[in-house]
């Protein structure tokens, strides 16, 4: 969060950002434990983009969002 924020006292612990289509924004949250240093793009935002995963190339480690 403090590479999005730029603050690094009072991290917000969830944030409303665009990812992909202008008129969409999903909320993001702060994450503990083992996921904490993972980039997760919840259901609920795949859901509001109507998208998938595809293309999903786990030895470089890459993907592509799919929208229906």
């Amino acid at each position: 969060m403090v590479l999005l924020t730029g603050n690094k006292i009072g991290v917000p612990l969830a944030v409303f950002a665009i990812v992909q289509d202008k008129r969409i924004s999903a909320e993001f949250h702060l994450s503990e434990g083992n996921a904490k240093e993972a980039n997760v793009l919840g259901m609920a935002a795949l859901r509001k983009l109507k998208a998938f995963v595809g293309d999903l190339d786990w030895n470089i480690g890459k993907f592509k969002l799919v929208k229906n």
